[in-house]
């Protein structure tokens, strides 16, 4: 009996020390701006703010007034507006990650008109535009998707529920 025990110990004590896997969803790959909220403080490279509007920008470099310049001297750049009065400019391709301050409640982070757990990573590509992906624990996920999929109010059958659950999951 007490050989059961440990060889039930011992092959369940791995799964146990696992951290649970992240996934990583693609909410948009073509966003010509990105506008974030949240009613906490979040940092964007360094910066807090509650509101972050992103765009992209063409630079010219140190061109004046009336200068010709060529073509290899125009860059694009990410320029993101925080709370409406400071500007953050960092290069396009730069992969900003926002998270939502850890308090006791969980704070969400609102996307143009949905909300979102976990960390939100903007980054510029090659259309000049923003990727903008959602990175969150499975369960968090979960919590999400599963009622989107399968509503508890229309369908209230909760064995269906549990299935679509562990669908899910896989």
């Amino acid at each position: 009996m007490i050989r059961k025990v440990l060889l039930a110990a011992i092959l369940l004590l791995p799964a146990l020390q696992q951290s649970e896997p992240t996934v990583r969803i693609g909410l948009d790959q073509n966003a010509g701006t990105v506008t974030i909220r949240s009613t906490e403080e979040f940092r964007v490279q360094g910066q807090t703010a509650k509101l972050a509007k992103f765009s992209t920008v063409l630079t010219l470099g140190e061109a004046s007034d009336g200068t010709v310049i060529r073509k290899d001297q125009v860059r694009y750049r990410m320029a993101v507006e925080l709370d409406g009065d400071r500007y953050l400019v960092v290069p396009l391709n730069t992969h900003v990650r926002i998270q939502p301050p850890a308090t006791p409640r969980a704070v969400r982070l609102q996307v143009e008109d949905r909300t979102y757990r976990g960390v939100v990573e903007i980054f510029g590509n090659a259309r000049n535009t923003f990727t903008i992906v959602n990175e969150l624990p499975l369960e968090e996920y979960l919590l999400g998707v599963v009622p989107n999929e399968l509503s508890p109010t229309t369908f209230g059958q909760l064995e269906a529920l549990k299935a679509q659950a562990v669908a899910a999951r896989t």
